[in-house]
């Protein structure tokens, strides 16, 4: 049967949803990737894990379908009552089972933009309408038009918190305000650890709140999915209806059951990620085209302000895999070594390429006879200037001219005779869209009037140059420590870059 004819199995709105489209997996990357791309655990889990997941015997056998014992450890955990808790594969089954079991055709539930895209998924799958309130500018929910948007057909409010993919963390008194609403809340606490604060202690008070929990992040279980949720007895009950009888695997239970008796090792390990997390942040927050969000998560938001699709690739290229938005990036905090990596590389995208040219007998003809162009009449541009000057800028390079005119300001050659011929040349340069950043009139090979520049923006140094063609142009190039183009004296300057591979 064609698939065209197929389709008339297939429910109509299901057929028409768009997919969850999630990160690149580490099967998916081919070298030495650094992964940073999905909230994982750059440590990995405990050693406790392995050692308990390779001594135990029974996997032959089905799991408890209650998981009474994984459930009264994870009661102990987060402080409730063992059955205020359910378990599930990953957080995100247990997010489709409340809403499978909770919404009717036609319900609506409230969902604050950007936040985890699985959300919506869901809902749509489950028969429900999204109901978008976006975050304000700050990512902070919007209580207000929330509650404005609220009638008897919205069943149910979904907080994440920290936020995913923002880190945005939400106050307690936000939550309370929801919940007074008399409308189900669920707080996704996926990020719980790394920020410490949760409303679990509202479940006996509110008992329209639900909580949802996962072993992914902080534990470094992410591969044997394992989640679970907080909530009254009466939504345990009623999920123990609809909910597989073995929905979690007898591994994954092991697992967590391990790393819950390895918390001492677990505590360090959350420590040196929100070190560490606080340490990028500072650091990000240096470059200008970035704007870095504070985050109560293990990851940074981060805002692209400019050059989005070519961050991108240079992301890529140096083999950074991220989560990628709508100009923007989610950024896992990983090792420290992997961190100073990632800042080496956010920071060398803004790194700029300069051309450091020398002026005479470079740019414009030099007179062998007086070494001096002091009037009008003897400016000449050189063949291959403008040609060689416009390619440099379409390169993304910033044309710095550092030239040295002995005698300038005395008897034998006035300031005039030199401002002259000077303008009239940046004006051809001008008229043919190209400009200098700086100009630079000093005694090479020193370096004294350019180390301000230097100083002040990232050089790239690798790509950056100094086109001349004497010793001393040679010399100024070593001492700033970039590559040197040699040219003939009056010579073709496109020439002299081709051959120096600056231009191919």
């Amino acid at each position: 049967m064609k698939p065209k004819k197929l389709e008339k199995f297939i429910r109509e709105d299901v057929s028409k949803m768009d997919p969850y489209l999630s990160v690149p997996s580490l099967w998916d990357l081919e070298g030495d990737f650094l992964k940073l791309n999905a909230g994982e655990n750059p440590y990995g889990f405990s050693p406790k894990i392995s050692k308990a997941l390779a001594d135990f015997k029974y996997y032959n056998y089905y799991p408890d379908p209650e998981y009474k014992s994984l459930r009264q450890d994870l009661a102990d955990y987060a402080g409730v009552k063992m059955k205020e808790i359910t378990v599930g594969t990953g957080s995100d089954e247990l997010l489709d089972l409340f809403l499978r079991l909770i919404l009717n055709d036609g319900d609506k539930v409230i969902n604050c933009p950007p936040t985890f895209g699985m959300y919506t998924t869901l809902i749509k799958l489950n028969k429900g309408i999204v109901l978008s309130v976006p975050r304000k500018s700050d990512f902070s929910l919007d209580i207000k038009t929330i509650k404005s948007k609220i009638d008897q057909r919205v069943k149910l409010i979904i907080i994440c918190n920290p936020n995913n993919p923002t880190g945005t963390a939400s106050e307690e008194k936000q939550i309370i305000e929801l919940l007074n609403t008399g409308k189900l809340v669920l707080v996704d606490e996926a990020y719980f650890e790394f920020c410490g604060k949760t409303v679990a202690s509202l479940i006996n008070k509110c008992q329209n709140l639900i909580i949802t929990r996962t072993f992914s992040k902080w534990a470094g279980i992410a591969g044997l999915r394992l989640g679970y949720s907080i909530s009254s007895s009466f939504f345990v009950n009623q999920l123990l209806k609809i909910k597989p009888p073995y929905n979690v695997n007898l591994a994954a239970e092991i697992a967590a059951k391990a790393a819950l008796e390895d918390l001492s090792k677990t505590k360090y390990v959350l420590e040196e990620i929100i070190r560490e997390r606080g340490r990028v942040y500072k650091e990000l927050k240096k470059i200008p085209y970035l704007t870095v969000y504070p985050s109560s998560a293990n990851f940074l938001y981060l805002k692209v302000n400019k050059n989005f699709e070519q961050l991108k690739n240079y992301l890529a290229k140096n083999k950074i895999i991220v989560r990628l938005l709508e100009n923007a990036i989610r950024l896992t905090i990983g090792t420290k070594q992997q961190n100073n990596k990632v800042i080496k590389i956010f920071k060398g995208f803004e790194y700029r390429k300069y051309a450091f040219l020398d002026r005479d007998g470079t740019l414009i003809f030099e007179p062998q006879d007086t070494f001096q162009i002091d009037s009008i009449e003897k400016l000449k541009i050189l063949d291959g200037v403008i040609k060689g000057l416009k390619e440099l800028v379409r390169q993304g390079y910033e044309p710095i001219m550092v030239t040295k005119q002995d005698g300038l300001g005395t008897g034998s050659f006035p300031k005039a005779d030199f401002e002259a011929p000077q303008n009239k040349m940046l004006k051809i340069f001008k008229e043919n869209r190209i400009k200098f950043k700086k100009i630079y009139i000093c005694t090479k090979p020193k370096t004294t009037l350019v180390k301000k520049i230097l100083k002040e923006n990232q050089i790239d140094k690798n790509n950056s140059f100094v086109c001349g063609d004497r010793t001393t142009d040679k010399l100024f190039a070593k001492n700033i420590g970039v590559k040197f183009i040699p040219m003939q004296t009056n010579g073709n300057f496109l020439k002299a870059l081709v051959q120096g591979e600056i231009i191919l």
